[in-house]
């Protein structure tokens, strides 16, 4: 049930995206024929205004028709609500909408996690041990501030996790402020190295959370392109999760509680916006770069040309999909996990 739950979830993040690009098309006025949550047969339907409004058989993602978007669709030559038929800029806020959406949503899930109680990163405070942990038995007390971790500085719970996984099965030492006063600890890390902290909780007001969530939001997705171009830099140390992989951390970390659970969708909902976003064909990014040049040169690429360039990158990115995909089963037959950053809710445990 757990796993079912979790490809729920993650298709509801897809179909949120979807709704996105909904939305932009009737705010500018385009004709959406159908919008469907999942995929293959149609199980319920039912009809608001002109659109048809489906839920599907296959439970992962959706999809959403825009009349006159599908290549060679027949249009009537008065149809000024067709996709194409709509001025470029138009057309490109349609496009970014499922981004950005998913951008929004990110927002919305740590704002709800910030006003329930969110962990407090900023500084490398002690706010929970677990009971028979590394911190434990080392001496570790809720309230300490940890500076330094063998000699290297520590400014951040972020920065702490990192320290202490750079150390398995080593001794280190922690450097620390308890009560105003340093204090220098010892800590014996097994493998994998995990101190056994979190970070204090801290319950944010309806108008501090707001901000807290854009600032957690946009260092998230700054984070994540930032590793994309270091994984296209180092393909060959970069471990890339697909769906099986995604769905598998989903499901870990609803073990840990609900808060870890949302963040985790935050972050798979950041994830879908950086995907969509390269500029690569068949994805909205690609067709954002198509818009672009239309929009700078004020004449757009040859219809026949970009089709066939979506084509190609649509059937390139399903033998990506394809190539992840199997290195998710790989991981997941020989035992070593799925391999992701924690979130923010679980960081140091």
């Amino acid at each position: 049930m757990t796993y079912v739950l979790a490809i729920l979830a993650v298709g509801l993040l897809i179909a949120l995206h979807e709704f996105g690009h909904l939305v932009a098309a009737r705010i500018v006025g385009m004709r959406v024929e159908r919008y469907s949550v999942g995929f293959g047969p149609v199980l319920l339907r039912f009809q608001i205004g002109e659109t048809e409004y489906c839920l599907s058989a296959v439970p992962i993602g959706g999809y959403v028709r825009i009349a006159g978007m599908t290549p060679g669709e027949a249009i009537a030559p008065d149809d000024r609500r067709a996709y194409g038929r709509r001025p470029a800029w138009q057309r490109f806020l349609v496009i970014a909408a499922g981004p950005v959406t998913n951008e929004l949503l990110a927002v919305a899930l740590v704002y709800a996690v910030a006003l329930a109680g969110m962990p407090y990163t900023k500084q490398a405070i002690v706010g929970e041990i677990l009971p028979g942990s590394v911190a434990a038995r080392a001496g570790l007390q809720v309230g300490d501030e940890v500076a330094r971790i063998d000699g290297a500085p520590v400014e951040s719970f972020g920065d702490l996790v990192t320290a202490i996984h750079d150390h398995p099965g080593e001794t280190v030492a922690i450097d620390l402020r308890r009560g105003g006063q340093p204090l220098r600890i010892a800590a014996k890390l097994g493998s994998p190295p995990l101190l056994g902290v979190a970070a204090p909780v801290r319950r944010y007001t309806p108008l501090e959370g707001l901000p807290a969530a854009v600032a957690w939001t946009g260092r998230q997705t700054v984070g994540m392109v930032q590793g994309l171009a270091e994984a296209l830099r180092h393909p060959k140390g970069a471990q890339i999760s697909g769906p099986i992989g995604t769905v598998q951390v989903t499901v870990d970390e609803a073990r840990h509680g609900w808060q870890s659970l949302v963040f985790t969708l935050a972050l798979i909902s950041l994830a879908l916006a950086v995907f969509n976003i390269l500029p690569w064909p068949a994805l909205d990014g690609g067709r954002l770069l198509f818009l672009l040049y239309e929009l700078v040169f004020r004449r757009p690429v040859d219809q026949r040309v970009e089709t066939a360039v979506h084509a190609l990158g649509f059937l390139t990115l399903i033998g990506l999909i394809v190539l992840v995909t199997v290195g998710d089963v790989r991981r997941l037959a020989a035992g070593s996990g799925i391999t992701e950053p924690a979130p923010a809710a679980d960081a140091g445990r």
